[in-house]
């Protein structure tokens, strides 16, 4: 299932599935959209990634830059699989593992 929100003690969490690809994405941003709209700290979490394309990548990077520039603290505790982490640091992307 993707695009779970939780609320903790301390945090909201948007959960993730295992697949961050264009089928999914539409609705994360949504979601994630919402989460800025409230300006508080938020948590990206997926308990293993496996499969993830284009629309995955830039929902991340996405994520990352917009809070940083809004100044709303995003932590992101993801899992990637080794294929996935590999296909990341071929393409540019090790940052985001």
């Amino acid at each position: 299932m993707n695009g779970k929100l939780k609320n903790t003690d301390k945090n909201t969490v948007l959960k993730t599935g295992s697949d961050l690809n264009i089928e999914v994405i539409k609705d994360l941003y949504k979601q994630l959209v919402e989460l800025f709209k409230r300006n508080e700290p938020f948590v990206i979490k997926s308990p293993g990634i496996k499969n993830i394309d284009l629309t995955g990548i830039q929902f991340l990077y996405h994520a990352k830059k917009t809070g940083e520039t809004n100044n709303t603290p995003v932590t992101f505790d993801l899992n990637f699989s080794e294929e996935v982490k590999q296909f990341l640091s071929k393409t540019g992307f090790s940052s985001l593992i």
